[in-house]
């Protein structure tokens, strides 16, 4: 695990690190400055992400590859035995942590983020979207839950009030809502 942690520091935040950041930003879809950003609110926010000793005093995981895990999960859209040999967690802490950042993000960022868009952040949006050829894409992106999906997903959508409640109702239609599909 401590191997892992310094593979993760040497590759993106040495100075200078083995990747710039135009592969950071490849690889998490964001930039290293807001993916820090991020690590630092959800670590103050749940102390599940903080560096603990275990029962032998060894020290566990980082906040940085707890959430590096979380990330590339998200980014690639794939589940935690997909990454489990490259990070060097076990898939069940890193389903855990998967967990704990999606409720932290929630009660974090929801109210500024989750909401409806305003009529500027409209106006933005479709200003951006038309430079990128789609001129009047905004919406709500609505994810069908089968019985037989995984517990995670579940886990994940439950966070957001799912079965109880329609997608619609959860992010409205005018609400710009990513699901990323964990299978």
């Amino acid at each position: 695990m401590f191997g892992s942690n310094l593979r993760i520091v040497a590759q993106y935040f040495a100075n200078p690190p083995m990747y710039n950041d135009k592969f950071f930003r490849r690889r998490f879809r964001m930039s290293k400055n807001l993916f820090l950003r991020i690590v630092d609110k959800v670590e103050s926010h749940d102390d599940y992400f903080r560096q603990r000793a275990n029962a032998v005093g060894l020290l566990g995981a980082t906040p940085v590859q707890k959430i590096v895990v979380v990330f590339r999960m998200l980014a690639y859209g794939v589940p935690a035995d997909n990454v489990d040999d490259v990070m060097s967690l076990a898939e069940s802490t890193m389903n855990e942590a998967f967990k704990h950042f999606v409720r932290a993000v929630v009660e974090i960022f929801g109210e500024q983020y989750l909401r409806a868009p305003t009529v500027d952040d409209t106006k933005r949006l479709f200003v951006m979207n038309k430079a990128r050829g789609f001129p009047s894409m905004l919406g709500c992106v609505a994810l069908e839950v089968e019985e037989s999906s995984n517990s995670l997903e579940r886990d994940v959508l439950r966070t957001c009030g799912w079965p109880n409640n329609d997608p619609h109702k959860i992010c409205g239609y005018g609400t710009l809502f990513l699901v990323s599909q964990v299978l």
